[in-house]
């Protein structure tokens, strides 16, 4: 009798054996969990495999696992097996935000062997390309924590917010946060590390209306210098810096005891100097008043920045608006909003 069906061909059948090979052991041996890509969405990676902690928490970290199959691939001679794959496979591959594992099945034994992806170690030919995948390299237990270490750190973001929530807890109607600038940070023109706290304290909306008007930055490591701060030009490279990359400053508006604004617009804006003169606690300098308003201006486009994110309404914009313009320009007082 003629069979007239469709064949399962053996190479679907020995591509299969190769993916449950790989998942049993991710899955039973590992501990983690092996999501196979459905068909429609296969575009070169096999699946992904999820990190799962040994306590069995699933931390929403994965790597990309790409498996071939066959006797073909495993060298009898010499210390490396090869996998080959197409040079679009290769564009693809490189391109994943994600590390991705190449590993090579043998359907007989279902043993297993991996390597990560290195573009340092593609061997590229007019053909096709091929990565070296060491004999030594197993997929098994042993190879477990090698494994592990490319997921990266694990890292607890819930409790960094919880520091926000106790943060808030602490801050009152009265009091300042103080971020202080060392010496080498200064004269290094580092700026990351106050743009990552800004970023910190502003990551919501309450954390935001709680530090408002109350942000002081200071420098430190200069303390037995005789000159004022806006005399010494390392911190006034470091001030200019600091503005082209930040625009958060509305949140020093109001703290008029030790006034963030002013000594940035004295290091910025000064024209002269060597001659300045203390009045009333503060200390007036000769400064460019088109700088002067250009950094007013600076102030005022991080706070409708802010505005807009939160959905603040304009009569609190007006408010820290005219903080920020007394700060800068005293004597020129701020129009009320209509």
């Amino acid at each position: 009798m003629t069979e007239n069906f469709p064949k399962r061909q053996n190479t679907g059948r020995t591509a299969e054996i190769g993916i449950n090979t790989v998942s049993t052991i991710f899955n039973d041996d590992f501990g983690w969990v092996f999501r196979r890509t459905h068909q429609e969405h296969d575009f070169g990676v096999d699946g992904y495999v999820d990190y799962v902690s040994p306590a069995g928490s699933v931390t929403g970290q994965f790597i990309a696992v790409q498996v071939k199959t066959g006797k073909s691939y495993l060298a009898s001679s010499g210390q490396m097996h090869w996998y080959r794959d197409s040079k679009e496979h290769l564009n693809y591959f490189l391109n994943l935000p994600t590390p991705l594992l190449l590993i090579i099945c043998n359907p007989e034994n279902k043993e297993c062997y991996w390597s990560l992806l290195e573009k340092e170690k593609v061997d590229f030919s007019e053909t096709g390309w091929r990565h070296p995948i060491p004999k030594e390299k197993k997929l098994c237990e042993s190879s477990m924590n090698e494994i592990r270490a490319l997921f990266g750190a694990v890292e607890n973001h819930v409790s960094e917010f919880e520091q926000d929530q106790e943060m808030l807890s602490k801050i009152e109607e009265d009091s300042f946060i103080q971020y202080s600038i060392p010496r080498k940070d200064i004269e290094s023109l580092n700026i990351l590390n106050l743009k990552k706290f800004i970023a910190r304290i502003t990551r919501n909306e309450k954390l935001t209306l709680a530090v408002q008007g109350k942000l002081y930055i200071a420098t430190y490591g200069y303390e037995y210098d005789s000159r004022e701060v806006f005399q010494i030009p390392e911190i006034r490279r470091w001030a200019l810096a600091a503005r082209n990359e930040i625009r958060e400053w509305y949140l020093c508006a109001g703290e008029e005891r030790y006034s963030t604004l002013m000594w940035i617009a004295t290091c910025t804006c000064a024209t002269n100097t060597k001659h300045f003169k203390k009045r009333g606690g503060r200390i007036l300098v000769e400064t460019s008043p088109q700088k002067a308003i250009r950094f007013v201006m600076e102030c005022f486009d991080g706070l409708n920045i802010a505005t807009e994110k939160w959905g603040w309404s304009k009569k609190y914009n007006h408010e820290i608006s005219k903080k920020i313009q007394k700060e800068i320009f005293p004597n020129i007082p701020m129009p009320e909003l209509e």
